[in-house]
């Protein structure tokens, strides 16, 4: 019958891709490359903000990077905004996390906020990232370039300047307007800050620009020990896969998570303990045509939609 007919089609639609997926996945090379380390520092947010515990969070973040400085990575990763603080900008910050750098031999990449003025004299306030080399030097930074709404920026405020005016309590960050790829032993990698790693536009350009990995550091304290954790990391998967490239995400509190060429999580952390998780980044794959040519298949799907859609309206017959 023509249910039956349906059926066995709807069956099929799913099956097959699911079929070819774990064909992929089983002869998908498993070999490890550059080991890195990440640090889950565990820091509860009252803590992190209340400007009394920065010299503390940052002994803390210090001490499990030089245990696992045994381990040798090639780098060693911080979450976003680390310690609270304008880690590059308070000398006495950035000389510690330069020397334990300079004394592990180990490059070490932090999240922090930033800031630096405007032609006009005004002040720029920064999500940012940047890398701390083994010789003790700093150099480019990385500002988020997608802003979390109402969160991180007022909407629409670029446009329409009396809106900076609303205070809902957000952060009032400047948006960072380009791809900064940073060195390491595994290739150029480039940075995802927070929820950008849930926008395929970024990933791709951050890949088309050089990236042979992808590094996507986070603060999922606000979210509690709830669902949004994990779902937030499951988009991360994503990224890796539509490139083809391993990704590192490092969490304030989880979910730490290593993430191969094939999106396959290769190691994890327990969510709210402190811990570094060392691994293996698997090599890059080959290029994929979603990096080549970006989401034409969505685009197309969406004229498709269109098109029925229209069709369906033009054609429908007028009421008595």
């Amino acid at each position: 019958t023509a249910r039956l007919r349906a059926s066995a089609g709807a069956v099929l639609l799913l099956a097959m891709p699911w079929a070819w997926g774990q064909r992929v996945l089983d002869a998908a090379p498993r070999g490890s490359g550059v080991r890195v380390a990440l640090v889950q520092g565990n820091i509860a947010g009252e803590i992190k903000w209340s400007g009394h515990h920065q010299a503390e969070i940052l002994r803390s973040f210090i001490a499990l990077s030089e245990s696992a400085a045994s381990a040798r990575p090639a780098v060693i990763i911080w979450p976003e905004t680390a310690t609270g603080s304008y880690l590059r900008k308070q000398l006495d910050q950035a000389v510690a996390v330069a020397e334990c750098a300079h004394r592990t031999g180990i490059p070490i990449f932090a999240g922090f906020a930033e800031y630096d003025y405007s032609p006009a004299g005004q002040i720029r306030n920064y999500n940012a990232a940047g890398l701390f080399a083994a010789d003790g030097s700093t150099g480019a930074i990385y500002a988020k370039r997608h802003l979390v709404p109402f969160g991180e920026r007022m909407p629409f405020e670029h446009w329409i300047p009396a809106l900076a005016r609303v205070d809902f309590g957000q952060a009032e960050w400047t948006a960072g307007e380009r791809v900064v790829l940073f060195p390491s032993a595994a290739g150029a990698f480039g940075c995802l800050i927070c929820f950008e790693s849930i926008f395929p536009d970024l990933s791709r350009e951050t890949v088309r620009a050089g990236a042979r990995w992808l590094v996507n550091i986070t603060n999922d304290e606000w979210f509690g020990n709830g669902a949004a954790i994990s779902q937030h990391a499951a988009m991360a998967v994503f990224r890796a896969v539509e490139n083809h490239v391993p990704l590192a995400r490092c969490a304030n509190t989880g979910r730490t998570l290593l993430i191969d060429a094939n999106g396959r999580v290769s190691a994890s952390l327990p969510t709210f303990r402190a811990g570094v998780l060392v691994g293996q980044l698997s090599p890059p794959g080959p290029v994929t045509p979603f990096t080549r040519l970006g989401n034409w298949p969505g685009l197309l799907c969406g004229v498709f939609a269109a098109a029925l859609a229209l069709r369906a309206l033009t054609g429908r017959a007028p009421a008595d």
